[in-house]
């Protein structure tokens, strides 16, 4: 390759890296936390259907102690039967947000309280991590791919062990 070839050849790959969007990470971390915000909000709410939408057709669940749920329909499913449970209440509190230098993933993790009535017909709360993994639609919105949480209490005892 000659000068005037190599020439071109680094001003074309120059112009076309110069071309790509530059991506503002600050303004994709306040729409991120914008989306957990209202994601929290939703749950705390019990809207099932508008919980649902606000993870990916390809998401995946992993609740403590339990199996994988995935996708949107076994997603709503197990909203719907989890605000069912008498006494159920839930709160959040943003601990991270960030977002990758692409722009296009990011992750969010909170504190969570949620209360239910147990047996004795007395309010049992149970607080922990909540953390998720976000995907950046084409449409410029933020949705859950991957949501996985686990307690602050111990583990109940196996008494296999």
């Amino acid at each position: 390759m000659n000068g005037i070839a190599r020439a071109l050849a680094a001003a074309s790959a120059a112009a076309i890296v110069g071309c790509a969007p530059a991506v503002d990470i600050e303004a994709e971390r306040t729409a991120l936390r914008e989306a957990d915000a209202a994601y929290s909000q939703t749950a705390a709410a019990k809207d099932v259907d508008r919980f649902a939408s606000m993870y990916t057709a390809d998401a995946t669940m992993y609740p403590p102690n339990d199996s994988a749920v995935a996708g949107i329909e076994a997603i709503r499913a197990f909203g719907a039967a989890f605000t069912a449970l008498p006494g159920f209440a839930a709160t959040f509190r943003p601990l991270e947000v960030d977002v990758a230098s692409g722009g296009d993933m990011g992750y969010t993790l909170n504190h969570y309280a949620i209360t239910v009535t147990g047996p004795d017909s007395q309010p049992v709360t149970e607080q922990g991590r909540d953390f998720h993994v976000w995907r950046k639609q084409p449409d410029g919105s933020w949705k859950v791919v991957i949501d996985i949480w686990n307690s602050d209490q111990p583990a109940a005892a196996n008494p296999a062990h």
